[in-house]
This record gives structure tokens, C-alpha cells and sequence, in this order.
């Protein structure tokens, strides 16, 4: 990733959901969400990475990294 690509990572940030049912706790999931801006069309986009990734903490510490931008809210998908 060039110096270029990297600078158009604006976040990087943790994030849990809880799930409801009837009003009871019933599960809860984890992304993070990489915002950044398209170098192509100027658009700004969002890539949201879940824990279907066999090690997403590890890819955000990359993406965090070559970007220089710092992983932000819940760091460790891990400790719901």
C-alpha cells in the first residue's frame, strides 16, 4: 500500500452490537468499520470486517499501521 492510498484511511474503530429478543440480551456481534475516501472518484466509503475472519484484530492492527491512523473505540473483538 503506498504512502498515498494510506493517507485516505480517515478511522478506524471497533464496534459491538447487541441483539435483542423480546426485550432479553440474545447475542451480540463485532466489526470494525474503515472509513476512508475513494482515491479513484473522491467518494467516501465504509468496509466493515467482522470476526469471520479467522484473526480480524490482527488485519485491523495492519490496516491501523500502513495507514498511521490508530484503531479507535473496542480494540479486542474478543473480550465482548
Amino acid at each position: 500500500m503506498s504512502h498515498d492510498a494510506a493517507s485516505e484511511i480517515r478511522s478506524t474503530e471497533g464496534q459491538k452490537t447487541q441483539f435483542a429478543n423480546n426485550s432479553l440480551p440474545a447475542g451480540g456481534a463485532f466489526a470494525y468499520e474503515v472509513a476512508f475516501t475513494s482515491r479513484v472518484t473522491g467518494h467516501e466509503a465504509v468496509w466493515w470486517f467482522n470476526t469471520t475472519y479467522s484473526d480480524v484484530r490482527e488485519l485491523a492492527g495492519l490496516i491501523s499501521q500502513r495507514s498511521g491512523v490508530p484503531v479507535t473505540g473496542l480494540t479486542d473483538p474478543y473480550q465482548l
